[in-house]
């Protein structure tokens, strides 16, 4: 029975209903686009000389603020609960009625909403009602959307909450790994320290607190911890907003200190000014130039335009170069047998292999929307053992020294 009424109303609607299947998660592509003119709901939901067009693009130069109505139907018996996100994502209110709760229902998403210890932004939950339609209702706010002619799609993604529920755990249990990985080194590490005062493990712990800032951001959870606004955002050609944060600047800035750790570590441990000269001048002149480039960068994105979207590409070719700057020259100690080279070049490998495979992700992958991988973890996991070994060949080092 509900099969037919379905296809009865389906013939007689004027817009398309999607139906659910078993798949996690699904695009939605039939949907209707209301321009907002201070319209209630209960207006766009009951007022039939409002003109809602099928598949309609956004124009914020034309309007800024939209309705959007889409209706999902669930075939099967029981109640499923979803999550939709929707791009543009600035400032959406998603609207449903709780049919047991005999009431409508809001749930906000996007960049300008407060997280409530959310680590993706762009989730709204809704409750597919069993064997019957649900009609969804969309306010899409663009107001602080910078000034732009350009026509936007709307990019709607439903998934089953259960499936979101297991990849938020399954990303928690990763970062917390990684992060308990980095910090028992950091504080055996932190001992060493104390015991020699051997200024290469202090840099290596300026790194590990980069690693660590580093690995929090990359598994979005600046984003739990602070709910602080955006400094900029921008517009992408695809139509994906994208912001500059709080999370943002550690990024940025847990990069510089991996890097200045790792540059001066190696300059330190074979002692470059004396040993390799032109391989130290190299190190120095990378590393400036990362910097550098890194404090206009943020000096732009913090207060005045958004621009990651055309320097990423760019700013992550320099730490590729700075990466593979600092691997010729543990190869270049290798070959020249400067003490305790091999230990060196053996911890140090595998690591920066890994750091530069992800800095060539991100240049190949910088697309609309962030692609994650487990390069960073394997970084954090295998550059910490394996330091472990040259850090006993170190020592060992320093104590035929005194």
């Amino acid at each position: 029975m509900f099969l037919i009424s379905l296809l009865v109303t389906v013939s007689v609607s004027a817009q398309s209903v999607h139906i659910l299947t078993d798949s996690a998660s699904a695009p939605i592509n039939t949907y209707a686009v209301l321009p907002d003119q201070g319209y209630t709901l209960d207006q766009v939901r009951t007022d039939t000389t409002l003109r809602f067009v099928l598949n309609d693009s956004l124009r914020p130069a034309q309007t800024r603020s939209y309705w959007l109505r889409l209706v999902v139907a669930n075939p099967a018996h029981d109640d499923e609960r979803y999550n939709l996100s929707l791009h543009p994502s600035l400032h959406n209110t998603l609207y449903y009625f709780d049919a047991n709760r005999q009431r409508w229902i809001s749930h906000q998403g996007g960049v300008d909403v407060p997280q409530k210890g959310r680590r993706d932004r762009n989730l709204m939950p809704f409750v597919a009602q069993g064997q019957a339609q649900t009609s969804l209702y969309i306010h899409v706010d663009l107001k602080l959307l910078p000034e732009s002619d350009q026509s936007l799609k709307p990019k709607i993604i439903i998934e089953k909450q259960a499936a979101t529920t297991s990849r938020e755990q399954f990303l928690l249990i990763t970062w917390i790994t990684s992060l308990s990985v980095l910090f028992l080194f950091f504080l055996n590490n932190l001992f060493v320290y104390l015991s020699f005062r051997d200024k290469i493990v202090l840099y290596y712990l300026i790194e590990q607190v980069g690693g660590m800032i580093y690995i929090t951001y990359y598994k979005d959870f600046f984003d739990v911890l602070f709910s602080g606004p955006f400094f900029t955002l921008g517009l992408s050609p695809s139509g994906y907003i994208h912001y500059f944060s709080l999370g943002s600047l550690l990024q940025h800035s847990s990069i510089v200190l991996m890097l200045y750790g790792l540059v001066q570590m190696t300059r330190a441990y074979f002692n470059t000014p004396i040993t390799l000269p032109r391989l130290d001048s190299l190190l120095k002149t990378g590393l400036v130039m990362y910097g550098l480039f890194t404090a206009v960068i943020l000096g732009i994105n913090v207060g005045f335009v958004y621009g990651e979207d055309y320097t990423l590409k760019y700013h992550n070719m320099l730490a590729f170069l700075v990466i593979g700057s600092i691997m010729g020259t543990c190869v270049a100690g290798y070959r020249r047998r400067l003490p305790a080279a091999g230990a060196f070049l053996l911890a140090n490998m595998l690591p920066l292999t890994f750091m530069l495979a992800t800095t060539l992700f991100n240049v190949l992958m910088n697309g609309p929307t962030p692609k994650r991988s487990f390069l960073p973890d394997l970084v954090i996991i295998t550059q910490s053992l394996a330091f472990s070994v040259a850090l006993v060949a170190r020592t060992k080092l320093i104590q035929k020294e005194l």
